[in-house]
């Protein structure tokens, strides 16, 4: 398969396995209905900070690895997902539960990027960037050349950056530099 799922450290899902066996974190009935761990939809998620941005910096120069984001695609009818981050000390915990549109999203951008035959011959890693202060989470197909990755929007997001079109690397950074821009420069309330 030329686009491939990351394999989560076991650490990673043994926090979320616990958090879902033991209902020690709020899991709002997910515990009975979640998938097993062979099922799940793991993807690496980074973060990346609208200042880095706004000065140019291309995603794959300023995005930090956090953690581990699953999707549970049969929980509850719908999907839902599970962020895994990784603490200062190194421990990885349940950083929260989503069930929603980007669940739904993640599910179906996912399956369509594995299936498409537009990858062939070439070697990706399906991956995820969050970027909150400009409200953009996306599916990263990221290759080996950084000029080469591509970026799935989804929604909802700003306006510029199409729910579920594809990106390249090139127009991604201009967009999120963009935006990242005007973001900055906004004034800030008074405190």
């Amino acid at each position: 398969m030329p686009v491939t799922l990351p394999s989560p450290p076991l650490e990673s899902v043994s926090a979320l396995s616990d958090a879902l066996e033991t209902g020690g974190f709020s899991t709002r009935g997910y515990l009975a209905t979640a998938d097993p761990p062979q099922r799940w939809i793991p993807q690496k998620l980074f973060t990346a900070f609208v200042q880095d941005l706004a000065a140019g910096t291309p995603v794959v120069a300023c995005a930090r690895e956090v953690g581990w984001r699953y999707v549970m695609p049969q929980a509850f009818a719908e999907p839902v997902s599970a962020e895994v981050r990784v603490d200062t000390a190194g421990q990885h915990v349940v950083d929260h539960f989503a069930q929603g549109p980007q669940s739904a999203q993640t599910l179906a951008f996912t399956r369509q990027i594995l299936d498409d035959p537009q990858w062939a011959g070439d070697q990706y890693t399906l991956q995820v960037l969050l970027v909150s202060a400009l409200y953009v989470m996306a599916l990263w197909v990221r290759h080996a050349d950084p000029d080469r990755d591509w970026f799935v929007p989804l929604g909802p997001g700003d306006e510029r950056l199409a729910t579920g079109q594809y990106y390249d690397a090139g127009r991604f950074n201009a967009i999120l530099f963009d935006l990242a821009k005007v973001r900055i420069n906004q004034p800030t309330p008074d405190a």
